[in-house]
């Protein structure tokens, strides 16, 4: 298990220090946490949780305490459980959790004097006075992000980072690419379209499949006829419709996949 405060603590630090130092590896750990255990761990279902403290269940938090590392559910316990003098509860994880959604986001841009860091593609409009910029697509599924600069105003350039989890990527323009970057200096409609499919690797007997930066996971709600063994040499993978607020979903060898943060929301009915 990953408890929820350890998770946004690691997201804090390596925020604090990507901004001391620049470090690009901090950003990539900063992603992982969020889009997997932070975004995991949040209480989308609206379910209730229970206290070793008082032996009973409680009104819902908005996050869980713990993301399940395997074969596991979420809602076991609120970690700090504790008692308010209206009869509510609080947990250090629930009250954390928010700080950790809001770094990810944080990062995404950052202004270096005359210049603008753009460190994650996802959907969004960057204006102020005199700039203009929109960013269309989510990097963490969609392949293709277009990249709209409308004015750059005092801007002297719009440095685009490229995602480590990319095996290769190609735009409509001639860029120059330092650092992990990709350096544009003027306006226009910037095309890219990155490469990057399911990988797995095994650890500890246990097979780890991901898509990009998303860790992928079963769900017994996804697979009511039970969990099927898959045969890593003989992989049957086809990309299906997602459902709700999954980001994607797998068919592997019979077995649905979807990303782990839309996993086992209905913690109350014991969902492994």
């Amino acid at each position: 298990m990953q408890e929820t405060c350890v998770t946004v603590t690691l997201m804090r630090i390596l925020s604090k220090y990507y901004l001391v130092s620049g470090e690009q590896w901090c950003l990539d750990y900063i992603e992982k946490a969020a889009v997997n255990a932070l975004y995991g761990a949040m209480n989308t279902k609206n379910q209730k949780a229970y206290s070793w403290e008082s032996k009973s269940f409680h009104d819902p938090l908005p996050f869980d305490s713990y993301a399940p590392l395997t074969y596991s559910r979420h809602g076991i316990f609120t970690a700090g459980c504790r008692p308010l003098n209206d009869g509510t509860v609080y947990g250090c994880c629930a009250c954390i959790g928010s700080a950790g959604v809001a770094l990810y986001p944080l990062n995404a841009h950052i202004n270096r004097n005359e210049d603008l860091l753009i460190n994650y593609l996802f959907p969004c409009k960057i204006k102020d006075e005199d700039s203009d910029i929109e960013v269309v697509g989510n990097y963490l599924v969609d392949k293709k992000i277009v990249l709209k600069i409308k004015s750059l105003g005092k801007l002297k350039t719009v440095n685009v980072r490229i995602p480590k989890f990319i095996d290769g990527y190609n735009v409509n323009e001639s860029l120059v690419e330092k650092d992990g970057y990709l350096i544009i200096n003027k306006c226009g409609e910037f095309i890219f379209n990155f490469n990057f499919d399911i990988k797995y690797k095994v650890f500890n007997n246990k097979a780890i499949f991901k898509y990009g930066a998303l860790v992928l996971g079963q769900d017994e709600e996804l697979n009511p006829k039970g969990l099927i063994n898959i045969d890593l040499n003989n992989l049957s993978i086809k990309k299906i419709q997602p459902v709700d607020n999954e980001l994607v979903r797998f068919n592997i060898n019979g077995n649905i996949f979807a990303n782990y943060s839309e996993l086992g929301k209905h913690w109350d009915n014991k969902t492994i």
